[in-house]
């Protein structure tokens, strides 16, 4: 991220597009650097540290430097169309935070974001309301300031429901219901149906009694089996449960 001198936009995504990267071409001057001379550019003006030196830039404050990347999914527009947009709150105060709020610490540079599931979990509430003689179940997206999921089409969002496990009992496997993902460009079948910021959504499930149900996020969309019927997140090393209920009449 650092070696970027510049973004472009109107070019296509990535470092052999929208990113203009320059790398140090020069021999180190002294030891204590590696081979090269350090080239970097960051968002505030240079120090006197020679080893930790860098070239100020403006776009490392703002969301377009994210967009030369993370745009290929739409992920900034989605941004663009939210109330986050409106009100100022850029990629990097959610991404990016300042180390414990204070900005004279600098910025969290883990840049949290899919792989971090107590984020994943902050993107979106789930609820069950009783409608008639079954459920439905609403899933909102209150946290995150771009569609749920976003950014790979392989991420995915499934609700699964189960009868409630009695006392010493063993679970009843999951069956799923709904699923949230934009498909790959080949699955043609597959509507793209991902949450928008702010989005609420209801999905009824015509269940009678009393019920369990989970929602899980997945970094890659397919299970072992094919069939919906048989997905089975128990276990799955990259099935993670985001939020359960358990709704009684």
């Amino acid at each position: 991220c650092h070696h970027v001198e510049s973004v472009h936009l109107g070019a296509g995504p990535g470092v052999s597009g929208a990113l203009k990267i320059i790398r140090p071409s020069e021999l180190a001057p002294f030891p204590g650097v590696g081979d090269w001379h350090p080239l970097t550019f960051c968002p505030h003006p240079d120090n006197a540290n020679k080893y930790m030196s860098c070239v100020q830039r403006d776009h490392f404050q703002e969301s377009a430097f994210c967009g030369g990347c993370h745009d290929q999914h739409l992920t900034v527009q989605q941004w663009k169309e939210s109330d986050y947009f409106e009100q100022g709150i850029a990629c990097m105060d959610c991404h990016m935070p300042f180390r414990g709020g204070d900005p004279n610490r600098g910025r969290d540079h883990r840049c949290l974001g899919g792989h971090d599931m107590d984020l994943v979990r902050s993107a979106v509430a789930l609820r069950g309301v009783r409608e008639g003689e079954g459920w439905v179940i609403e899933i909102e997206n209150i946290g995150a300031g771009h569609s749920f999921p976003t950014d790979e089409r392989s991420r995915a969002a499934d609700l699964f429901w189960r009868p409630p496990t009695a006392p010493g009992a063993q679970a009843a496997p999951w069956r799923h219901f709904y699923r949230i993902r934009s498909p790959y460009r080949h699955e043609v079948d597959i509507i793209d149906n991902l949450l928008a910021a702010h989005e609420m959504r209801r999905i009824p499930l015509d269940q009678e009694g009393a019920v369990e149900v989970a929602l899980f996020y997945r970094l890659t969309p397919y299970y072992a089996e094919a069939d919906p019927e048989r997905w089975n997140p128990t276990g799955d090393p990259n099935a993670f449960l985001v939020h359960s209920l358990e709704l009684t009449p």
